[in-house]
């Protein structure tokens, strides 16, 4: 069975353990095919791509029984998430350009940014749910099936004006239709 570096996310679900994996770079699923309480088969369902350090984190199974992963804002979202993803026409909007942010931690980072997207059991279908986080590192739902995820600070900012501290952060989508006005 091949090695899966830093799993941050397991999930067993669907009668497969899924497994979330930071430096194996991407999402898989582990099964016991024979009923040994082993797991013989262990398949990749999704090349994620990106660094490593704000990276693939938890995993959560959804009340629609379809597989959430909170992705920090090193992780590329794939080329071919569904086009009718709840969270989409993303983009930077700023007023203003500010010329010193290239000279920032993970200057390199464009929206979406941290995302949370979603998946079927298979890893067939891909949806990007949420965006705009830095790196979401847990996700759960409540009763009611609302999301929630926890949000990473800049620690070395702490004091400084532009902070944004630890966040637990209510994660509202919009509809199949789009966003809900």
């Amino acid at each position: 069975i091949a090695a899966l570096l830093e799993c941050r996310g397991l999930l067993f679900a669907h009668d497969s353990l899924y497994a979330h994996a930071n430096n194996s770079k991407g999402l898989y699923r582990l099964r016991d095919l024979d009923g040994d309480d082993k797991f013989e088969n262990v398949e990749l369902l999704r090349k994620t791509e990106g660094g490593v350090g704000h990276g693939r984190n938890a995993l959560a199974l959804g009340p629609d029984g379809m597989i959430y992963m909170a992705c920090g804002n090193n992780v590329k979202v794939p080329d071919d998430v569904s086009p009718k993803s709840p969270y989409r026409n993303y983009g930077i909007d700023r007023l203003l350009p500010c010329a010193w942010n290239e000279f920032l931690f993970d200057a390199d980072v464009v929206p979406p940014c941290g995302h949370i997207v979603r998946t079927d059991s298979e890893g067939k279908t891909w949806e990007l749910y949420a965006g705009g986080f830095r790196n979401p590192y847990g996700i759960a739902f409540n009763r009611d099936g609302e999301l929630f995820t926890y949000d990473a600070d800049m620690e070395w900012d702490a004091g400084a004006p532009w902070y944004r501290p630890t966040t637990v952060l209510h994660v509202i989508a919009g509809g199949e239709y789009g966003w809900r006005q």
